[in-house]
This record gives structure tokens, C-alpha cells and sequence, in this order.
């Protein structure tokens, strides 16, 4: 058994995994409907092209180019290793290396074609709004080695640590790689830049195939594999995804004290809601992400846009919140509460949340407002 007919083996049965799960959900019907709808999108969005152009038009290229960099750090380099392989490749390094190459040019080759699209795409939009210096072929090469930097990096990041340390230097990655790629393009070092980037690329393979990571990338491997099966289960709203922890003490409210002196039906019901919130942290960094996004688009919106903008995230925040509490009273044992008592509790509790979240993001309108003047 060699590395590459074993790496063949694990990509046919990884496509003919997620090939029975795309079936077993959408059939003839939901495709042509679906067909129907993209066509439709697509020809409105064609009849809109000059609205488009001309609302982009007012956006600065740095914001395109940050957005570009945002786009590169989706993705993760997966190796088809599972956990039964773990006597018979300890045994075979040769075969295990070999598997580990394989992974990672597929997926490299795999995130070329993504970038390429990409590229393509906003290069398509930079052209029909303003004048630009470079090609689409130096723009998909530049972007490119950026995402494989980046890519292989968070792998090694991945492998060699573990706990706190792993979001905290990721996020100085992200610091760092922006940095870099700030000074690169403002002083044209792209000869220097790209050398530089295929150092890091070549030394981040390097480590990665030798480096000692079985049970990273099976575990890794098993996530990947299921990852739509659990888009699937989120999307639904009859199946309940409790978020999951390590953690066998919550960080907030870890004695349970109690929020509300009152003890009321509804108290109980918002008390449970705001600890259930709070504690998975998921949650608030979700929230905090919504809000930071929608302040950041604010900014470069016209006027009237940024108004519009705001009237949306009122909506959809507040039944984003809604959705999160239906997934609390969803449990066997909250059907004892009255339907009225849960609703009434639904509204005054999502109001904690959704409410200064509005406001923050009202703040930002009044200031762009008047600097806008």
C-alpha cells in the first residue's frame, strides 16, 4: 500500500461521503427551484450592474484589498488522516509523509481555483469603477501566495499549540500579515514580497510533513468530514446543536448566583437565556463580529445606504437573538412553561441584547452622519 493510492482512496470516499448528504437533501424539486432563483438573482443583478458600479465607485481599492485579505483567511489545510491509521502508518513513515504531501497540494490546488474566482471577480469590479495599475494575473499571484502563507500557518499553528495560545497567535498572525502586506504594496516590494512568501511557504511544508501531528490531523480530518452534516443540523430548526466545551467550570456566573431576585416564571426563563448566551462564547463573539462588520460598512456606505443598513441589523439581530432563545426553550423540560410566559420572556430578554447592540451602531450613523455634512 503506497501513499498515493491510500491518499486516492481517501478523496473517493470523501467525495462519495459528501455526494450521499448533498442527495439525501436536495431533490429534483428543491434543484429546479433553486436553478430558478439563481437565475432570477443573476438577471436582476445584471440589470443592476450600473447602480452597482456607481455606489462602489465612492469605496476606496483599500477597501477591496482588505477585503480580498479577509476572503484569504477562510479555509484550512486538511490532511486525510484517520484514526485507524495510527499502528500501520507509525510503522510506515514514508507512507504517512507521502499522504501529507498529497493533502497538501490537493488543498492548495483546490484554494488556487477559490482565489482565482475571487480574484477574477473583484478584479472584474475594480475595472468598471476606477482606473487600476496592475493585471489580474499579478493580482492572483500576489493573493495567492498570501492565502498559502497564511494557510500553512495556521496549520503549524495548529499542530504545535494548543489552549489560549492558539487564538492569541493567530491573531498576531493576522496583525502580522497585514502589516507585511501594507508595506509590500505601498513601497511596490513585490519581487522581495513574493520571495519572501515562498520561503515561508516552502519552510511551513517542510515542517508540516515531518513534523509529529497524527491525532491534530485526524481530529481535523473528522471535523472537515462533517462540517456540512452540521451546517445541515444548524440550519434546521427541529434539530438542537448544543455548543460544546472542554471547560468543566463556566467562566460567567460559575456559582449560578442568581441574576433576578424576583423569582417569577419569566425571571427563571430570562436568567436561563442570558447564562446560556453569555457562557458559550460563540454567542457574544458572533454578536461582537455582527456589530464590527456592520460599523465598518457604515463607514464606506453613501448616506442613505448606512441608513438602510442600520434599519436591517435592527431586524436581523434581533431574530438572530430570537433563533438562540428557541434553541433554550426547544428543551423537553421548558414545555411545563406557558406558551404566553415564554413569549413574553422572549421579548423582554432579547431586548437586553439587541438594543445596545442597535444603538452602538446607531451611534456610528449619527457621527457619519455629521462628519458626512
Amino acid at each position: 500500500m503506497t501513499g498515493n493510492v491510500l491518499f486516492k482512496r481517501r478523496l473517493r470516499k470523501e467525495w462519495n461521503f459528501q455526494w450521499s448528504n448533498l442527495t439525501s437533501i436536495v431533490d429534483r424539486t428543491v434543484l429546479l427551484y433553486g436553478i430558478l432563483f439563481t437565475a432570477f438573482m443573476g438577471a436582476l443583478l445584471y440589470d443592476s450592474l450600473p447602480t452597482i458600479f456607481e455606489t462602489l465607485n465612492d469605496l476606496p481599492i483599500n477597501f477591496f484589498l482588505f477585503l480580498l485579505y479577509q476572503l484569504c483567511w477562510f479555509g484550512t489545510v486538511r490532511i486525510f488522516m484517520e484514526y485507524a491509521d495510527e499502528y500501520f502508518l507509525m510503522q510506515r513513515k514514508d507512507v504517512l509523509r507521502s499522504i501529507k504531501l498529497l493533502s497538501i497540494s490537493y488543498a492548495l490546488l483546490t484554494y488556487l481555483v477559490q482565489t482565482f474566482l475571487i480574484v477574477f471577480l473583484l478584479y472584474f469590479v475594480l475595472v468598471n469603477i476606477e482606473t487600476i495599475s496592475f493585471s489580474v494575473f499579478s493580482l492572483l499571484f500576489l493573493f495567492s501566495l498570501l492565502r498559502f502563507c497564511i494557510l500553512t500557518s495556521r496549520k503549524l499553528v495548529s499542530i504545535y499549540w494548543n489552549g489560549w495560545k492558539r487564538p492569541f497567535i493567530v491573531s498576531f498572525l493576522y496583525v502580522g500579515f497585514i502589516f507585511v502586506a501594507y508595506i509590500i504594496v505601498s513601497h511596490n516590494a513585490y519581487i522581495i514580497g513574493s520571495v519572501f512568501a515562498f520561503l515561508i511557504i516552502i519552510i511551513n511544508l517542510i515542517m508540516i510533513i515531518y513534523s509529529n501531528s497524527f491525532f491534530t490531523d485526524a481530529v481535523e480530518n473528522e471535523k472537515q468530514r462533517l462540517r456540512y452534516v452540521q451546517m445541515i443540523f444548524h440550519a434546521s430548526e427541529y434539530v438542537h446543536i448544543p455548543a460544546s466545551s472542554n471547560r468543566t467550570k463556566p467562566l460567567l456566573f460559575r456559582k449560578s448566583e442568581k441574576i433576578f431576585s424576583a423569582r417569577t416564571k419569566e425571571n427563571a426563563l430570562k436568567e436561563l437565556y442570558i447564562k446560556y448566551f453569555l457562557r458559550n462564547y460563540r454567542y457574544p463573539l458572533s454578536l461582537f463580529q455582527m456589530i464590527s462588520v456592520t460599523m465598518v460598512a457604515i463607514v464606506f456606505l453613501p448616506l442613505w445606504m448606512k441608513y438602510a443598513l442600520l434599519i436591517a441589523f435592527f431586524f436581523f439581530i434581533k431574530e438572530w437573538l430570537s433563533t438562540v432563545y428557541d434553541e433554550v426553550v426547544t428543551h423537553p423540560y421548558l414545555q411545563m412553561y406557558e406558551s404566553i410566559v415564554r413569549e413574553v420572556s422572549r421579548e423582554k430578554v432579547i431586548r437586553l441584547f439587541y438594543i445596545p447592540a442597535t444603538m452602538v451602531v446607531g451611534v456610528i450613523v449619527f457621527i457619519a452622519t455629521l462628519l458626512s455634512i
